[in-house]
This record gives structure tokens, sequence and C-alpha cells, in this order.
């Protein structure tokens, strides 16, 4: 690309630089997510059985 000036080539890869973390960080914060999710069912399912995953998805159900 062309640029007027250098201080525009560095605005734009700040820009980039930017977005790549904002995006790395909602993937992260996503990942984490799932992962207290699952460890979450494993407990239910360790301390309640079956009955318990059941009533779990009915109390995400509701409050969802």
């Amino acid at each position: 690309m062309w640029y007027a000036t250098r201080a525009d080539a560095v605005r734009e890869a700040d820009g980039y630089a930017r977005i790549l973390r904002s995006t790395s960080v909602m993937g992260l914060a996503s990942a984490v997510q799932a992962v207290v999710g699952l460890v979450r069912v494993k407990l239910v399912a360790l301390l309640l059985g079956p009955s318990g995953i059941g009533v779990l998805a009915l109390y995400t159900a509701t409050t969802t």
C-alpha cells in the first residue's frame, strides 16, 4: 500500500494490532466460559447423577 506519511502506516498497523488483541481476548473469554461449563456439568453429574443433569438443563433453559 502507498501511505502519505510513515505515521499513517504506523497508525494502520496499530489498528490491526488492536483488532487482533481484542479478538484474542474475546476468543479466550469464550474458551474459558466453555471450560467452566464443562466443569460445572461434570460436578453436577458426580454429585446429583442423571436427574441432576436434567434439573441443570431445565434451570439453564429457564435462565436463558
